[in-house]
C-alpha cells in the first residue's frame, strides 16, 4: 500500500518554522497564493516589531490557515505592487488567514519585504514590557528593535550601527543551511559567547568586530533566540479542503466576524484578575447588591472608588496601562479591600 502524505489528506496541521513560511510565500514555482477574499496589507511597523518581539521571547504568534477548493476558483496574484485575480486549479493552496503575519516575516527577515528594514540591537537587554494599549506607548516600548522606512532621507541606519544587525540579511545567511545546522549553531552560541561575534559578522558585516565579555554574553543570548525563532517549527499551519469558493468566504467571515471583539475593559479586567485571582466572584457578589449593577459596572465602580481613595483622577476609561507598576498593584489591592465582606461598599 502506498504511503499517504499530508497533501493527500483533506485536513491536516503541520508546524512550520519562520524560514519555511517565508520560503513558501516566496517560492517562485509554487508560492502560497492569497485567497481572493484577503484584504490589503494593514499592519504597520509597530505591529511588525511586536511580532518580532514575540518570536524572540518564545511567545506563540497564532496559527495560519491555508485551504484549497475542489472546484477551483480564483486567487490573488501580486505583481509590481498590484494584485490581480487569476484562475486557480483545484490543488492550489490559498493563504486564508495569516497574510499580515507572513508578509511581516518576509519584511523582517528578507530583502523581498515591502516595509523598510528592521534592525535588532544585540547588546541591549530585553525588558518585559508592561501590558499597554495606547499606540504611542507601543511605539516607544520596544527600544531594542529599530525600523527604517525605504523613503529617501529616512533610511539612515540606527546609531550606533555596530551594535545592530540588519535582519533583512537573515535569509541570505541561512540559505543552504539546514534546520539542524542552525539549531546546533544556536546551542553552540548559547554555550560559548565567543561564537556570537563571529556569527553576527557573518550575518551582517557591519556588526562590531570585538565585544567585552559582558556584551558578548548578551549578544550570544539574543543570537541564540534569533536562530531558534528562525529555525524551530513553532507556527501551526492548518490545511483544509472545501468544495466551492463560497465556502472560502464562509470560513473567512466566521473567523473575522463570529467572535466578540475584545475591548479595553476586558483586558483591564484580565489584568485585575491576574493580580487578584478571585476578583470575578467578588464582583458578582457586589453586583448582586443592586439590580442596576452587573459584573462590569461593579468593576467600574470599584476601580473608580479605589482610584479616588488614592487621590488619583477618575479612572474611566478603564485601560490596562493604568494598572502598570506599583501604583497599579496598589489600585487592585484597594479594589480587593472595597469588595471585602466588611467593606462599606
Amino acid at each position: 500500500m502506498d504511503a499517504t502524505t499530508d497533501d493527500d489528506l483533506d485536513t491536516f496541521v503541520k508546524s512550520r518554522s519562520v524560514a519555511e513560511l517565508i520560503a513558501s510565500r516566496l517560492d517562485p514555482v509554487d508560492p502560497w497564493r492569497l485567497a481572493l477574499v484577503q484584504r490589503h496589507l494593514v499592519w504597520d511597523e509597530v505591529r511588525i516589531a511586536h511580532l518580532l518581539d514575540s518570536l524572540l521571547a518564545g511567545y506563540p504568534i497564532g496559527s495560519l490557515l491555508v485551504c484549497r477548493v475542489r472546484q477551483g476558483g480564483h486567487v490573488l496574484r501580486e505583481h509590481d505592487g498590484t494584485r490581480r485575480a487569476e484562475l486557480a486549479g483545484a490543488g492550489t493552496w490559498q493563504l486564508l488567514d495569516g497574510q499580515q503575519r507572513v508578509n511581516a516575516l518576509v519584511s523582517i527577515f528578507s530583502e523581498h519585504g515591502k516595509f523598510g528594514r528592521f534592525y535588532l540591537h544585540m547588546l541591549r537587554e530585553r525588558v518585559p514590557e508592561d501590558v499597554i494599549t495606547r499606540r504611542r506607548d507601543k511605539r516607544r516600548a520596544l527600544d531594542y528593535i529599530a525600523w527604517r522606512s525605504d523613503d529617501v532621507g529616512a533610511a539612515e541606519p540606527p546609531d550606533p550601527r555596530q551594535h545592530y544587525i540588519d535582519l533583512s540579511r537573515m535569509q541570505a545567511w541561512a540559505g543552504g543551511r539546514t534546520r539542524e545546522e542552525i539549531l546546533a549553531t544556536a546551542r553552540d552560541v548559547a554555550q560559548d559567547a565567543a561564537h556570537a561575534v563571529v556569527l553576527l559578522n557573518q550575518i551582517d558585516d557591519a556588526f562590531a568586530d570585538d565585544l567585552s565579555p559582558a556584551e558578548a554574553t548578551t549578544a550570544a543570548s539574543r543570537t541564540a533566540a534569533l536562530l531558534r525563532a528562525w529555525a524551530e517549527p513553532s507556527v501551526p499551519v492548518q490545511h483544509f479542503t472545501v468544495d466551492a469558493p463560497t465556502d472560502v468566504l464562509q470560513v473567512f467571515a466566521r473567523i473575522n466576524l463570529a467572535g466578540v471583539r475584545l475591548d479595553g475593559e476586558d483586558v483591564f479586567f484580565a489584568a485585575v484578575k491576574t493580580e487578584w485571582p478571585d476578583a470575578e466572584e467578588h464582583l458578582d457578589r457586589v453586583a448582586a447588591a443592586s439590580p442596576l449593577l452587573n459584573r462590569m459596572t461593579a468593576l467600574r465602580l470599584l476601580a473608580r472608588l479605589a482610584s479616588r481613595a488614592q487621590s488619583r483622577d477618575d479612572l474611566l476609561p478603564l485601560r490596562v496601562d493604568r494598572l502598570n507598576g506599583p501604583k497599579g498593584r496598589q489600585l487592585v489591592q484597594s479594589m480587593e479591600r472595597l469588595a471585602a465582606d466588611d467593606s462599606p461598599v
